[in-house]
């Protein structure tokens, strides 16, 4: 093992892979989590379901998803290239578009975990702390800031340590979208 360069290689991917994906799977749920909680926000239940699905999805299923959405000749995203006059970009030969959409498939599968610990987090904040908040006269951000952030600490580094053992573990969603290609450029150590 430690004589293949195949291995070196892919570990260096795997560290790469969970250095990207980690701040927009930690910190896309926390900003989904805060909005979602906003008595400001109607349909709650129903927004959060709808984000929440994605989890619910085998890796069988939003590998599909993402390769109907990326399909070189009848994707959605390469229609909507071509609609405004550009070319169709070919995610999966080109390494780095290989490793966006294998990036953009997982924060996408993960977010509405993510963002069910944090809503569950926010919510055993103490009713207290927003009252005194706005008899003091502080405004929304100041309350996030001053109030939400440090008692969802713990919350985050939960959520940070989960989404670093979940990065290393990646295999499936892979293994569906590009199978460690182009030429090994995407394989990770799994």
């Amino acid at each position: 093992l430690f004589k293949d360069s195949k291995f070196y290689a892919s570990m260096g991917r795997t560290l790469v892979y969970t250095i990207c994906c980690l701040p927009f799977r930690v910190i896309t749920p926390l900003l989904i989590a805060v909005l979602v909680t906003s008595p400001r926000v109607r349909l709650k239940s129903l927004s959060r379901t709808m984000i929440y699905i994605p989890v619910l999805m085998s890796a069988l299923v939003v590998g599909i998803t993402i390769n109907w959405m990326f399909s070189q000749e009848y994707g959605l995203i390469n229609f909507i290239i071509q609609s405004f006059g550009g070319t169709p970009l070919e995610w999966s030969l080109n390494s780095g578009l290989a490793t966006f959409v294998i990036g953009f498939a997982s924060v996408w599968a993960s977010i509405g975990f993510n963002m069910i610990i944090y809503v569950g987090g926010i919510n055993n904040i103490s009713p207290d702390l927003y009252e005194a908040a706005s008899i003091d006269g502080a405004n929304s951000f100041q309350v996030f800031w001053r109030i939400k952030w440090p008692s969802i600490m713990p919350t985050t580094l939960y959520v940070a340590v989960i989404t670093t053992i979940n990065s290393f573990q990646c295999f499936a969603l892979i293994q569906l979208l590009t199978s460690g290609g182009p030429n090994y450029s995407t394989s990770t150590v799994m």
